[in-house]
């Protein structure tokens, strides 16, 4: 019986290429046929750091790969993916184009077809700030991430169960690019501490999924603290972030 070859087994299981060696996803990148190389995409790791240059490649060959005539939520999901590559890898203002893009696009699609589009306008407005602040612009990053709050707070006031996560990491989004932003201070703080309630609530039912979202959120709140002067409370909170205290241990269940 003859083995199976390396896509036939990607093919039934594509969460192996979250432990495949960069050799191996360079294969995927030159070879893969179309279908095969989203699922590889989809399952590649966030912050895997021998990964991040391939995985910047895939993204980049998916979007090369789309004909003309795509369809406009498929051409947008790939500008997502590939700006938030081009961020990992370190290229922050080459970042900003796909997904200034996307959210163009995006928000053509949401004023069609609201209920199907609004929360990746949300999604796709959230990461645009985050990508304006690491390029220093942190001014125009606060229009883009107030409005995926808007929707994102209208989106989980009708569903709270299916859009309750995507609107603390709105907040979270709203909050962090404002450290440093001296007038948005109280605004930040208000949003950040929505966030850590929320995370907290959710790590209640599912601690493994949500408790990373939650000590980030932490650590953002310290920072916006600590840009208010609150130095004590700013410390207090990131002594509970420190490997082995009582909340950490807590969080690891």
């Amino acid at each position: 019986m003859a083995r199976p070859t390396l896509f036939e087994v990607l093919a039934r299981q594509p969460s192996l290429a979250a432990q495949a060696a960069a050799d191996v996803l360079q294969v995927i990148i030159d070879h893969a046929p179309d279908d095969l190389a989203v699922a590889v995409d989809a399952a590649l790791p966030r912050y895997r750091t021998d990964l991040l240059r391939p995985a910047h490649d895939l993204a980049q060959r998916l979007l090369n790969a789309l004909p003309i005539d795509a369809p406009p939520a498929q051409r947008a999901d790939r500008l997502t993916r590939l700006g938030i590559r081009l961020s990992e890898v370190g290229d922050k203002r080459a970042a900003l184009a796909p997904t200034q893009e996307a959210v163009t696009i995006y928000r053509r699609l949401a004023e069609a077809e609201p209920a199907a589009y609004l929360p990746a306008l949300a999604t796709a407005l959230n990461n645009l700030g985050i990508r304006l602040s690491e390029v220093g612009d942190k001014r125009a990053a606060l229009a883009p991430t107030q409005e995926a709050v808007t929707i994102r707070r209208r989106l989980a006031e009708a569903e709270p169960a299916a859009y309750l996560p995507d609107l603390a990491m709105a907040l979270w989004g709203f909050a962090s690019v404002r450290v440093g932003e001296a007038p948005e201070l109280p605004d930040a703080l208000s949003a950040v501490q929505q966030a850590v309630e929320i995370y907290e609530h959710l790590c209640l039912g599912l601690p493994a999924a949500f408790v990373g979202y939650l000590r980030a959120a932490r650590t953002t709140q310290a920072d916006v603290l600590d840009g208010l002067g609150r130095l004590d409370k700013a410390a207090e909170i990131r002594r509970h972030l420190t490997p082995g205290s009582a909340d950490d241990t807590d969080a690891g269940d």
